[in-house]
């Protein structure tokens, strides 16, 4: 496939995975109302109807040796889909099998894509559990269908999925700019938008593209570093969402740290969660903005594998 003008082949098998390990890295928050939609169509279907995607750490290139080893011969069937070409091969020996399970086993495995249909598939488990007495370890909920891609130094890392804005009341960019949890640039276009994010690739620090519609264009970032909030996706949705999305006029009375990241008694007011469309093609979620469907479009850089297993402070359990 290409990426940024570049080539690039990705090498993985769909296999099962068991759920709850803990190797299986997750690196983004979730929100509530995409885990209750799919957690009800898992209910409703019971089956896995899409691979979730995660990365192994393969320096060595010795999984993905072994994958185009055993792509020497022909492949079960090839499709093209624009610019990305798939093919496909079904293994079917027993010694393979062990090969790579010997080689995965000590892995960890990043989710790069799939947290909601991950955390939603625990959820099917637990509830499974408490249902049936019967219910044990080889149970089928335990288990949930993944791609597990082999990763290097080489790999673009974790491609972005970008976020439309809906059903916000009283939304302005305006509003944005005066939050003093954010500091707001804005920009001619989208060419001076992307070339704003370089820099701040540079500086290593969160900041995202916006895009308002009308011509507006703009780049957000912290208004003061915090420990908590060292990625994009992170600067959305634990600070831009629960602080600058907050309807006016209630006390707040939190301290400081928390959601909200007031002071006690300030005015805050109430955090307001708007709806959400993901895409991994920013060109969508600008024609929703311009054509009234959206309100507010973000751009989110691609994340590399090294930026998203660092040490998170904000939330337990998660790199």
């Amino acid at each position: 496939f290409l990426h940024a003008g570049r080539a690039f082949d990705r090498w993985g098998v769909i296999a099962l995975i068991r759920r709850g390990e803990p190797t299986i890295v997750l690196h983004e928050d979730t929100d509530a109302a995409p885990k209750q939609d799919r957690l009800q169509l898992l209910q409703a279907v019971q089956a896995n109807l899409s691979p979730i995607f995660g990365l192994v750490d393969d320096p060595a290139k010795t999984y993905r040796g072994l994958l185009t080893r055993y792509a020497a011969r022909p492949p079960l069937c090839s499709v093209r889909d624009d610019e990305v070409h798939h093919d496909l091969w079904r293994i079917t020996d027993p010694a393979v099998f062990r090969r790579l399970q010997a080689v995965l086993e000590p892995k960890a495995l990043l989710i790069a894509d799939g947290h909601h249909r991950y955390e939603s598939a625990l959820a099917y488990r637990e509830s499974l559990r408490r249902q049936q007495p019967s219910f044990t370890a080889s149970h089928p909920a335990n288990f949930m269908l993944a791609y597990l891609a082999a990763f290097d130094a080489h790999d673009p890392g974790i491609l972005p999925t970008h976020r439309v804005f809906h059903e916000l009341a009283d939304w302005s960019s305006d509003r944005l700019a005066a939050s003093a949890a954010v500091s707001v640039t804005r920009v001619a276009d989208e060419a001076a938008m992307r070339q704003a994010l370089e820099r701040w690739s540079d500086a290593a620090r969160p900041a995202l593209g916006c895009y308002a519609g009308e011509g507006r264009w703009a780049v957000v970032s912290l208004a003061q570093p915090e420990p908590s909030v060292r990625l994009d996706v992170e600067l959305l949705h634990r600070v831009i969402v629960p602080r600058c999305l907050a309807t006016e006029g209630s006390p707040c009375g939190t301290t400081e740290g928390s959601p909200c990241g007031t002071t006690e008694g300030s005015p805050c007011g109430t955090p307001v969660q708007p709806a959400i469309t993901y895409t991994h093609v920013w060109t969508e979620a600008v024609r929703q903005v311009a054509q009234g469907l959206g309100q507010a479009a973000w751009y989110l850089r691609p994340l590399t594998v090294d930026e998203a297993v660092q040490p998170d402070p904000g939330v337990h359990g998660r790199p």
